[in-house]
Formats: C-alpha cells, sequence, structure tokens
C-alpha cells in the first residue's frame, strides 16, 4: 500500500513520487481497473454516475488545480511554474511503484479502486514541490477506507522508524471527510488527504521552508471544491 518514488516528491499516502517513468501514465489497467464504477453507494445507475475518465480526460484542468490556482492557496511559494508531469496513474502504476506490491493489489481489490489522476507543481526558484494525486472508487465506503489506510500513523511510523515524527492535524471541513498529515519522510512532508463522495485527493508538499500546513488545507480546498462541482457538472 505504500510507493516509493524519489525524495524530492515523496508522499504519505500515495507515497513517493516520480518513479522510473515519473508520469501516472502506466498502459494497460489495473487487476481491477474497468471504465467506470458499477455500484455506487448513493445508488445511483452506474450509467450516469461520472468516473474519473469522464471528467479528466482531454481537460485534466476540470480537477486538478490551474499553477494560478495553487498559486492562489499557497501564497509563501509563488509565483507556480505549471505542472511539469501530468498523467494517468492506473492500478496497476500503483501496485508497481510499491514498496509492498502484494498489498497494494490487496487494497485495490478491498477497496475497488478504479483509477487516478495525477500533477504536480513546481514554485519557481524553490527547491519544494507540489503534488496533487486523484482516485476514483466503486463506492464512498471504498473511498473512505483507502483515505483512512493512507493516513495511518502507526504504519508509516512501522515504515519510516519514529524519527519520522509522523503526525495528524486537523483538516475538518474540507470534503466530506479530510485528514492532515505531516512528517520527514526522507525530507519534511505535509500533506492533506480529502474525500468528495468516491474520489479521493491527496494534497501534498514536500522540501516547503517553514509551516505551510495552512496553505496545504487552502489548495485541498480547492481541489475539494473542483471535484464537487466536476461531479455535479
Amino acid at each position: 500500500m505504500w510507493f516509493k518514488r524519489p525524495a524530492h516528491l515523496l508522499a504519505f499516502a500515495i507515497l513517493p513520487v516520480l518513479a522510473a517513468a515519473c508520469a501516472g501514465g502506466g498502459g494497460g489497467p489495473g487487476p481491477t481497473e474497468t471504465a467506470g464504477p458499477t455500484a455506487p453507494s448513493t445508488g445511483t445507475p452506474a450509467a450516469t454516475t461520472p468516473t474519473l475518465a469522464d471528467i479528466t480526460e482531454g481537460d485534466p484542468a476540470s480537477i486538478l488545480p490551474t499553477a494560478q490556482e495553487v498559486a492562489a492557496a499557497m501564497p509563501s511559494l509563488a509565483p507556480i511554474q505549471p505542472n511539469y508531469f501530468e498523467g494517468r496513474r492506473t492500478n496497476q502504476d500503483v501496485i508497481d511503484t510499491a514498496i509492498d506490491p502484494e498489498q497494494a493489489e490487496q487494497d485495490v481489490d478491498q477497496f475497488k479502486r478504479v483509477t487516478g489522476y495525477e500533477g504536480s507543481y513546481t514554485p519557481q526558484g524553490r527547491e519544494a514541490e507540489i503534488l496533487v494525486q486523484l482516485a476514483l472508487f466503486e463506492s464512498a465506503e471504498g473511498a473512505s477506507g483507502w483515505l483512512g489506510a493512507r493516513a495511518n500513523v502507526g504504519e508509516l511510523e512501522q515504515l519510516y522508524g519514529p524519527d519520522a515524527a509522523i503526525e495528524q492535524f486537523d483538516a475538518s471541513g474540507i470534503g466530506d471527510e479530510a485528514v492532515g498529515i505531516t512528517g520527514v519522510l526522507n525530507v519534511p512532508v505535509t500533506g492533506v488527504l480529502v474525500r468528495v463522495r468516491n474520489i479521493t485527493a491527496f494534497v501534498q508538499v514536500a522540501l516547503a521552508q517553514g509551516d505551510v500546513t495552512g496553505e496545504v488545507k487552502a489548495l485541498a480546498r480547492t481541489v475539494a471544491a473542483k471535484i464537487d462541482a466536476a461531479l455535479a457538472g
């Protein structure tokens, strides 16, 4: 369930960034990847339920924040360069970049993850990195379970040790549910995991100087609002 990528874009929940190909497009679908959710928890027929493909293909900015929106939410890191990579993150990508691929495959199946999308941003003249990762699930319950598993401080400490100083912080009031996580996973990382219905987002900043908790929460609110608008579409 935990993922390995280079240290300059570490993350907690969709842990860490820029594998060999650094883009989300991994070719074929993962083991349970489908065209869209089959039985949303609301009881809405699957045929009328928006999928992540519906709301990102051809126009990723419909959910991913623009560089201007990132800068507005995070003024201490402005100006922001446009995302230097973005793309689909399939179930197979999740498994292939996991520290424990077998556990990752179990999580994909257990929580009924359908597909995902991600984009990153770089503050001009700074080492900090910003990453937004989206994931679609067959149900809100699955999305909630995935979020909870990736905000588990005990499991993170087992992976990174007590020196990681991992802590949760309050992110209530963002989306349907949200939790903040901060710690040192080789580099300082601050992130917010947020769920809106059956879509989760992980908004994270690595290598930022000073306390960026408030700004990460502001960006998570922006992303949550964009997800809500797209699903209401």
